[in-house]
């Protein structure tokens, strides 16, 4: 398996099924300017059905066309921010 990332949702469309992690930089622990797509598939069944923005959560990634996808995706935390 894969190493497990660390992330903050950056925003999600519920309706839409999709959104964007923003990876944290382990070392300072802030959000870095690489988006991670994210499918509602990719989550797992750990309780959130919808998912919020400012969400911390860890995943791990598989390449697609345009860059990378989130895989296997646990919320961390329930704080969100609005």
């Amino acid at each position: 398996m894969a190493d497990r990332l660390s992330g903050i949702i950056k925003w999600f469309d519920n309706a839409k099924g999709y959104g964007f992690i923003a990876p944290l930089d382990t070392e300072s622990m802030t959000p870095t300017d690489v988006e991670i797509f994210l499918h509602h598939s990719a989550i797992g069944g750990n309780g959130f059905h919808k998912v919020h923005k400012g969400v911390l959560v860890t995943f791990s990634t598989v390449p697609r066309d345009k860059g990378l996808a989130a895989s296997n995706v646990e919320m961390v935390s329930s704080q969100f921010q609005d």
